[in-house]
């Protein structure tokens, strides 16, 4: 039965490094999601201005953040606070723990998230953490329990 047979709509997360990747990365994607009716929130990791040189401009950057996802529609906002460019300084499970609180929240049936092999280390660490956040967990059986003792 498809979605549009039940009566529901796929629930989207994308899962971003900085502010604006989910719009470089997917814009259009969300805007088809929302015209749909899907549900979209968004988990930003970072403010993405502690590592540049000029003036950080961290006030304006969340404020914009918050003006994109009024205008898709999102129904949650997530935003925390890891250093840019960064992400290496930060254990791979702390990021995930982050996705999957997250994830817990918002039950996706869909995540965004970036590229496997882009450059940008925070980009690479955070399709990690949601690769790790989201990996199948296999049910205890008799079997693995007597294996594991």
């Amino acid at each position: 039965m498809t979605e549009a047979e039940t009566g529901q709509n796929t629930r989207v997360l994308v899962v971003a490094a900085h502010p604006d990747d989910e719009l470089l990365g997917v814009a259009g994607t969300l805007l088809r999601h929302r015209d749909q009716g899907d549900s979209i929130s968004m988990l930003i990791l970072s403010n993405g201005e502690d590592s540049r040189d000029s003036a950080p401009q961290t006030q304006e950057r969340i404020a914009s953040t918050r003006a994109v996802a009024m205008a898709l529609g999102a129904e949650g906002l997530y935003m925390e606070d890891l250093p840019d460019n960064q992400f290496d300084s930060v254990p791979l499970l702390k990021i995930a723990k982050l996705v999957e609180r997250v994830v817990d929240v918002v039950k996706p049936d869909i995540i965004y998230t970036h590229y496997a092999h882009d450059l940008n280390v925070d980009h690479r660490l955070t399709l990690e953490a949601v690769v790790t956040a989201c990996r199948p967990m296999p049910r205890p059986t008799r079997r693995n329990s007597i294996a594991s003792a």
